[in-house]
């Protein structure tokens, strides 16, 4: 993408609102009374700005939308269509409809992640409520300093902003809006360059763009300039030969400094089984260590065969010609990641968090469960919590569909503190916050240090508990009706956040929602993109 993309968008967001504004009614087929003209500029107005800021999140990446949304005018002009027909029809205002239209049907008919569900439905609630059309009595006109004739009252935005945590000069006017040649002025009157505030997004978010930008911008230069230059009198030229030597040695390093793989037999009797029978956890380690020899198994046949054909043994294939690419610029292979675990990390970290892998899984079956998991760890993370639900449902006879998670941020910052595991549930390590930080004195989210684009949580408890089930035999939906207090905060493999959808409805790269204590409203924090990762590098 051109950088300059960021300051087009920005440029072009006042302009759009005021055409919006100009385009969109001239419609008399739903005539709207007098009394009834102001609330709808206003919410017209609204309308125009929520079309605006679901459509430029998405040049935040995935801090705006987990997955990037093709929302349309068509979406506006449906909108506004029902705004017209709704304020006419009605002396009250039908908010709960106005909503459902809004967030459920025109805008939110294109949207299939359940995050970007409850994101959208938040910012239709937070800005069609009853103080966007609120209108105290306008001040009389001043005289005009032309020929003393009136001139129209300058219109002045509300404060503060309902739609919080947008700057409240972005808010609809408290005046009487009188005519839309008002309502176009004051939009024009508008700042061309937005802060991230008024998406709700936090200032660290432009860094990651940033940053992000810079990495394509990097990775596309190394994909054209050469492999390998000699000076050979006044030209350079590329001298393939040297550089097949270089990338063989390279395969022969990695190959040699591969893990050895791991013998599930040798593993400690307790580590897998309980009085002869498989425990939970027990499945999941054998599962993650098959899974980690199937991969070393696959990283040493993919080098080998590689060396062969750089050697000239073998016919070079498509994919070892790839291979050998991605590695020359110290990048993983495509073909090594499909048949590895989401990691967006640089060829060399890549390695070292893979020997972490291994020790981690080694230390597991030869020593027994540790004190605390390292859920970044584990190629199947969900896996593993499912597991750990099991182990309380055999322990207490309960049945395992009533079973949730309830969490515990600890005082823990590191595993040696650990005294002990805990009884039931399981402390989990290697968790990274984005957009916010964790508070250890108030034991809350709180904004970010300004610069810090990701913080390291501490130490959690993930315990399980019984719920309750409703009338409809199934549990509350916590995204739906969240607890008092409480940031319901989804977790995320990496930080790109997109997976592939199951057929379930969960991407590939979320984990599970940990409830996390605040001590402002959840629509602040849900507005900022807030999540847990359990990789911050990429």
């Amino acid at each position: 993408k051109d950088t300059d993309s960021l300051d087009d968008a920005d440029e072009n967001r006042s302009i759009s609102v005021s055409k919006d504004v100009a385009g969109h009614t001239e419609s008399r087929e739903y005539p709207i009374d007098e009394t009834k003209a102001d609330r709808y500029r206003r919410l017209l107005y609204t309308l125009c700005f929520f079309h605006c800021v679901v459509q430029e999140r998405k040049k935040f990446g995935p801090i705006g939308w987990n997955v990037s949304y093709d929302f349309t005018d068509h979406d506006l002009e449906v909108s506004q269509q029902w705004l017209r027909v709704l304020i006419a029809d009605h002396n009250d205002i039908k908010w709960e409809a106005l909503h459902y239209i809004i967030g459920e049907s025109n805008y939110g008919g294109r949207v299939t992640d359940e995050h970007d569900r409850r994101l959208l439905i938040t910012l239709v609630k937070s800005y069609f409520c009853p103080e966007a059309i609120r209108a105290p009595a306008s001040s009389p006109p001043a005289p005009s300093p032309i020929g003393g004739q009136l001139a129209p009252p300058q219109l002045q935005p509300a404060a503060p902003s309902f739609m919080s945590p947008v700057p409240s000069r972005y808010s609809p006017p408290t005046e009487s809006v009188a005519s839309l040649e008002e309502l176009r002025a004051f939009v024009e009157g508008l700042p061309m360059e937005d802060e991230t505030s008024v998406f709700g997004i936090h200032d660290n978010c432009l860094i990651q763009v940033e940053q992000q930008q810079s990495k394509v911008a990097l990775e596309t230069i190394l994909k054209i300039q050469p492999r390998l230059i000699h000076a050979r009198g006044d030209k350079e030229v590329l001298d393939k030969a040297d550089q097949e030597v270089l990338l063989t040695q390279k395969c022969e390093g990695i190959l040699g400094n591969l893990p050895t793989l791991i013998d599930i037999s040798r593993a400690l009797p307790s580590a897998l089984a309980e009085d002869g029978v498989v425990t939970a956890l027990g499945s999941v380690l054998k599962s993650e260590v098959a899974r980690m020899n199937n991969l070393l198994m696959f990283l040493s046949e993919s080098l080998t065969d590689l060396i062969g054909s750089l050697q000239g043994v073998t016919v070079m294939s498509p994919t070892a010609e790839l291979v050998g690419q991605a590695l020359s610029a110290n990048r993983v292979p495509d073909h090594w990641t499909k048949s590895a675990y989401p990691s967006l990390k640089g060829l060399s970290n890549w390695l070292k968090d893979l020997q972490a892998r291994h020790k981690f899984l080694s230390s597991w079956m030869s020593h027994g469960a540790p004190a605390a998991f390292w859920l970044s760890g584990l190629f199947y993370p969900q896996g593993f919590l499912t597991g750990v639900l099991q182990t309380y449902a055999r322990k207490y006879q309960l049945p395992l569909d009533t079973l949730q998670f309830t969490f515990t941020v600890t005082d823990f910052t590191s595993i040696d503190a650990i005294p002990a595991p805990p009884e039931d549930g399981t402390y989990v390590t290697g968790l990274w916050l984005d957009g916010a930080q964790w508070n250890a004195t108030n034991e809350c989210l709180a904004d970010p240090v300004h610069g810090e684009t990701y913080h390291r949580m501490p130490i959690m408890h993930f315990l399980p508990i019984q719920v309750p089930h409703t009338a409809t035999n199934s549990i509350v939906d916590p995204l739906v009706n969240p607890k008092p207090n409480t940031y319901v905060c989804p977790m995320y493999r990496t930080k790109t956040r997109r997976g592939v959808f199951t057929s379930v409805g969960q991407s590939t790269h979320f984990v599970v929602n940990v409830d996390l204590p605040i001590n402002t409203t959840h629509d602040i924090w849900m507005k900022r993109g807030v999540a847990l990762l359990l990789d911050s590098e990429g």
